[in-house]
């Protein structure tokens, strides 16, 4: 009787012998058909082991772009990640400038509107001056225009009091000469 075998190798198949029996099959036949079918076994086996080692190489092979296709996707991630980061910050470092202009410009309005009061001010008051300066300077030219008619008047009325008191008197000298 013949062991019974869960998986057959071909070394299995060419120890296989069978016992003589009165009616049985022809030997040789028997011998050459063994002989075939330990050679397409072994033939299989073969390539059952070549592709197992296929199959293996070919699973270590999807191991490493697995483990590759990850660090790429990490990869990618990390690069959206801080692509959005520089984005942030670029957009965060953007607000502060434009924030920080227009404060400046603010400060800068309300330095200029400061100043320009300033100025107004000082426009004013030199306005107020001038206006100042002209009246004083038109009531002195006044008074001194009262001063000279003054003088004038009284000059005339010297003139004439000095011709009057002088004049008897130099009238005998004309008449001389």
């Amino acid at each position: 009787m013949i062991e019974k075998i869960d998986f057959l190798t071909p070394s299995d198949i060419a120890r296989v012998k069978f016992s003589i029996s009165f009616r049985g099959y022809k030997i040789e036949e028997v011998d050459e058909f063994i002989e075939q079918i330990e050679l397409s076994y072994t033939k299989l086996w073969k390539e059952n082991m070549e592709l197992k080692n296929r199959v293996e190489f070919l699973l270590k092979e999807l191991e490493t772009y697995k483990k590759m296709e990850n660090i790429i996707n990490e990869s990618v991630v990390a690069s959206k990640k801080l692509a959005e980061d520089i984005k942030v910050k670029a957009q965060n470092e953007a607000e502060a400038i434009i924030n920080k202009a227009i404060k400046e410009a603010e400060e800068l309005k309300d330095k200029c509107k400061k100043e320009i009061s300033q100025i107004i001010d000082e426009i004013s008051k030199l306005h107020q001056i001038r206006s100042m300066l002209v009246s004083e300077t038109k009531n002195y030219l006044n008074l001194l225009l009262d001063r000279i008619n003054y003088m004038e008047k009284m000059f005339n009325n010297q003139d004439n009091s000095f011709l009057s008191f002088y004049l008897p008197s130099l009238a005998p000298m004309n008449e001389e000469k």
